[in-house]
């Protein structure tokens, strides 16, 4: 069996590997690394869906972080609903009158 694991430090798994890396290693070897604090077991990320139209209070938490990922848009260290809406209504590119 394998499991799959994300390095949390660089360590010299593979001449290529580095901090962040996601790996498909034997159970045994992922649950070492874990154990020495230098990866953690890795979670395929849940699929959301987005509703459609603008970000609102009706719309959960993981919709608008994948709302704001899809978007590129910086949440910070916005945690609640009214602070992600608030990051998302200040990232919002202000319109420029037509001239």
């Amino acid at each position: 069996m394998s499991k799959k694991v994300k390095l949390t430090a660089d360590a010299y798994i593979r001449p290529d590997t580095k901090a962040g890396d996601v790996l498909d290693l034997e159970d045994n070897l992922a649950d070492r690394l874990v154990q020495m604090k230098v990866a953690e077991h890795h979670k395929e990320p849940e699929k959301v869906e987005i509703p459609d139209g603008e970000p609102s209070d009706a719309w959960k938490v993981n919709q608008l972080k994948a709302y704001a990922d899809r978007e590129e848009v910086d949440l910070g260290d916005a945690k609640t609903k009214a602070d992600i809406l608030a990051s998302l209504e200040a990232a919002k590119k202000p319109e420029t009158p037509a001239e």
